[in-house]
This record gives structure tokens, C-alpha cells and sequence, in this order.
């Protein structure tokens, strides 16, 4: 997938070290549109049901479909938004923010997602995570490095 994550890996300075990064490929997009076009068709058919009385495996099929190729042609687009980078020094999410660790107030994890809470208090939400607490313990792990590595004002 072009124009992701990996143009925002060339920002990294030299000595910054890549801790973690949402893994790229079609196998995540191509799982989650399968998995959103299933649940909305089984709501579709259901309203449907409902609706009319009865439904046919024609009109299913037809909403499938349509549902599958909007669906496809905009994961690439969401999960764009929901990439991140985590480095020793900050951690990037989507296409143009940039939190430094020492920025990061706390960390909350959902069940699919991670929200980070930032100082200036706009939190920020990274989901659609498989393990969302092995990102929040790498972050947390790193932030505590990174505190335990700066100089203390004497």
C-alpha cells in the first residue's frame, strides 16, 4: 500500500530507534472488510426480514457486493488514519501527527483500541488493534525509559 507509514518511517532521524509499527499488507485491510461486510449483511437481511416480511438471496447478495467493493476501496483509507510508529523518541499516528513520549500523560486501552491522553489534552485514539495491551505496555515500557534516561535537573 503506498503512501502509508512507510513515507512517515524516512522522518525518523538517524539515531532513532523503530520500536513497533502497525504491520502493513493487504491481510489486515482484506480481514476487516470481510468482517464488516458479513455483520452488514446479516443487519441488511435482517432489516430486511423484518421490514418486508421476507427477503430474497438475491437482494443479500446484490447489497453484499456493493458493500464489499465500498468496503475494500476504503480500508486502505481508514487504516491509513490508524497507522502508528513507535520510536524511543515519539509516537507517530496517521498521516501527520507526532507525540513526543514526553508528551504522553497516560495510556488507556480499550478492547480493540489504544488512547493515548497528551499534556495540551487532546487524547488520541489509535484502533482497530488486534492486541491493543501489547502497544500499551510497549508504550508505557518506553516512556519510563525515556523518563529514566533524561538528566535530572540538579
Amino acid at each position: 500500500m503506498k503512501g502509508g507509514l512507510s513515507d512517515r518511517a524516512k522522518e525518523l532521524a538517524p539515531d532513532e530507534t523503530l520500536l513497533d509499527r502497525r504491520n502493513e499488507g493487504w491481510r489486515g485491510v482484506i480481514r476487516n472488510s470481510v468482517l464488516s461486510v458479513v455483520i452488514a449483511t446479516v443487519v441488511y437481511g435482517l432489516l430486511l426480514w423484518l421490514l418486508q416480511g421476507g427477503t430474497t438471496l438475491r437482494e443479500v447478495a446484490s447489497f453484499a457486493a456493493v458493500f464489499a467493493v465500498i468496503s475494500v476501496a476504503m480500508q486502505p483509507v481508514i487504516r491509513r488514519r490508524q497507522d502508528y510508529i513507535l520510536t524511543d523518541r515519539r509516537l507517530l499516528v496517521g498521516p501527520s501527527q507526532s507525540v513526543p513520549l514526553e508528551a504522553i500523560t497516560q495510556v488507556q486501552t480499550g478492547a480493540y483500541s489504544v488512547t493515548v491522553h497528551r499534556r495540551d489534552g487532546a487524547p488520541l485514539r489509535i484502533g482497530n488493534l488486534a492486541m491493543p495491551q501489547r502497544l500499551a505496555v510497549l508504550l508505557n515500557r518506553t516512556r519510563a525509559t525515556a523518563a529514566d534516561a533524561e538528566p535530572s535537573p540538579s
